[in-house]
């Protein structure tokens, strides 16, 4: 009983302070050097696209796209763009939709899949799409590209792409889910 009270402390004492979640991110950093943490840029307003390594064994891998909101009062109600993988070390399998969004996925040649998102009343967290791969090899930092199309907000319909907090086409890489 102490130990679990113990570790709920710690829980909300963490979450409940945006450095020393940004700290125990780098904490979780991948000794491979291929799942990156979020890092201090969590903490700059915006969204911030993430790629997380929900799972991965010597054969298979499943990565999750969250959209990560920083300071950013509008939920998304719609998405839509195109990520890229290294086909050389990944061979998609399968991907799918969260249920609480309408959407689809499409695998349009080796290496790159489109998809779309939609759910009326905004996205309120959590992963907008994932995707299951067979792979030859450790899921590494620039191993995923993103390209945003469209984001849109549930309420006025505004644009959201110049929120979004991506470097070039690399979004961040982590084994820890946002």
């Amino acid at each position: 009983m102490i130990p679990t009270m113990i570790r709920r402390a710690r829980r909300a004492a963490i979450a409940s302070t945006p450095l020393a979640f940004s700290a125990l991110l780098l904490a979780c950093a991948d000794s491979e050097g291929g799942a990156g943490p979020l890092g201090p840029d969590l903490t700059v307003p915006g969204i911030h696209p993430v790629v997380v390594v929900a799972s991965q064994t010597a054969s298979a891998a499943t990565l999750e796209l969250h959209l990560k909101r920083v300071d950013v009062s509008d939920r998304i109600a719609s998405v839509q763009g195109e990520i890229s993988y290294d086909a050389a070390s990944m061979r998609l399998t399968g991907a799918s939709i969260p249920s609480g969004i309408t959407g689809a996925w499409n695998e349009v040649r080796p290496g790159v899949v489109r998809f779309t998102g939609v759910a009326v009343e905004g996205i309120e967290g959590g992963a907008v799409l994932e995707l299951r791969f067979a792979a030859t090899a450790p899921v590494r930092e620039g191993a995923v590209s993103l390209r945003i199309e469209e984001m849109v907000a549930a309420e006025g319909f505004t644009d959201l792409r110049p929120s979004l907090q991506l470097e070039g086409t690399r979004p961040a890489l982590s084994r820890v889910r946002p």
